[in-house]
């Protein structure tokens, strides 16, 4: 009776310290993954380092007066950010149709 108390007991310790090392490695994650906005020097080196034709002044700017938010969620990847920021301006503006100022056919009402 007294071995099979012992091993519950191991067990319970062993089981506790598991969830106190899992509880541990989530904090860590939680913290590691925070999302912390770059540098100007750190965005840089990643528009040229992944060959982006971002301005990374603008970027910084546009983003610091969001809050560094998209829509109302908050920025979790600033790179990918960058990247998307990069395809839309590769995208060419749709052309806007000139207006037509030639108004003869109104003049004989």
């Amino acid at each position: 009776d007294k071995i099979s108390k012992d091993k519950i007991s191991k067990d319970k310790i062993s089981k506790d310290k598991i969830s106190k090392d899992k509880i541990i490695e989530d904090n860590k994650k939680k913290e590691s993954s925070r999302f912390a906005p770059p540098s100007l020097s750190e965005l840089n080196f990643y528009i040229k380092e992944a060959n982006l034709s971002v301005n990374g002044e603008q970027f910084i700017d546009f983003y610091t007066s969001k809050g560094w938010k998209i829509g109302s969620s908050p920025m979790k990847d600033w790179k990918a950010s960058a990247r998307n920021w990069a395809r839309r301006d590769k995208k060419p503006n749709k052309a806007v149709k000139p207006i037509n100022t030639n108004l003869s056919k109104y003049d004989n009402i």
